[in-house]
């Protein structure tokens, strides 16, 4: 299977899983001009999962680093009011136990 970023986005959020080894997803795709992100949620394959997301590109400073060290099945962070932003995840910045068992989800306004 080919390293993919699946996408699904609807109803204020975007949703983002992975099949195969995973690849590189970037907002810009879908939202060139960026998005005003209010929150991330994410549900890790395992205890200790980090989840690193980038601004703009694969060399962006972080706009959140996640990591579920007390296995609870989730982590979120709130951006209040929401923050403008080009969300970027580089595969390579993760530390997923089962790349196709997580699942990221971006709210946006």
């Amino acid at each position: 299977m080919a390293d993919t970023a699946v996408e699904t986005i609807g109803n204020g959020v975007i949703n983002i899983t992975y099949a195969g080894g995973g690849a590189d997803w970037d907002s810009k795709t879908h939202f060139p001009g960026g998005l005003k992100v209010k929150a991330i949620k994410f549900f890790p394959s395992a205890a200790n999962d980090v989840l690193k997301v980038r601004d703009g590109s694969a060399s962006g400073s972080f706009i959140a680093i996640m990591k579920d060290a007390l296995n609870a099945g989730s982590c979120d962070m709130s951006f209040g009011e929401g923050i403008w932003c080009c969300p970027y995840i580089v595969i390579g910045d993760q530390t997923f136990n089962t790349k196709t068992s997580i699942v990221i989800m971006i709210m946006i306004a």
